[in-house]
């Protein structure tokens, strides 16, 4: 279904970047204002520090060539950031995204996400449990795991 390519992000990748969260943020996310904000400005944060790291996978997807979505996992065992630009919905470029950022992966046993409460649907079919934390999180957010040792195929849809 996903029409694109999938390769590692550049700097000059970021206004892009920047502005395509802020789209789904601000049109997907089911937050108030302020936390939108937050949100826009962490994961600005998170790209940021991706560049510098050497244990992150930071990659785009590009359909037709614009960017429609991007994925950072960091220190190989936190699904950091994914969005797809809200045009590029339900076109696979979520699932390509995250395939393609499990593949470059060191071998995990889990992988963490905080998922906004939009997204839980996409993060269950990708196999994501919903889990609880020892200290509290934002009402708009919801903890969630993966065991990777079950997906041996590296594509969670066919061991679900």
């Amino acid at each position: 279904m996903f029409a694109g390519s999938i390769s590692h992000v550049e700097e000059s990748d970021f206004p892009r970047l920047y502005q395509l969260t802020e789209d789904a943020v601000r049109e997907k996310v089911d937050a108030t204002d302020e936390d939108k904000i937050v949100i826009i400005d962490a994961v600005k944060r998170h790209m940021n520090e991706a560049m510098l790291l050497k244990n992150s996978v930071f990659l785009k997807a590009v359909v037709s060539g614009e960017i429609a979505g991007f994925v950072l996992f960091k220190n190989h065992f936190r699904l950091s950031d994914l969005f797809v630009a809200p045009l590029y919905h339900f076109q696979g470029v979520g699932r390509a995204l995250f395939i393609s950022g499990i593949e470059r992966l060191d071998d995990q046993e889990t992988l963490d996400v905080y998922a906004a409460k939009n997204a839980i649907g996409f993060y269950q079919s990708l196999g994501f449990s919903s889990i609880k934390l020892e200290h509290p999180v934002p009402a708009f957010i919801q903890p969630m795991r993966l065991q990777l040792r079950s997906c041996k195929s590296k594509d969670p849809k066919r061991n679900t």
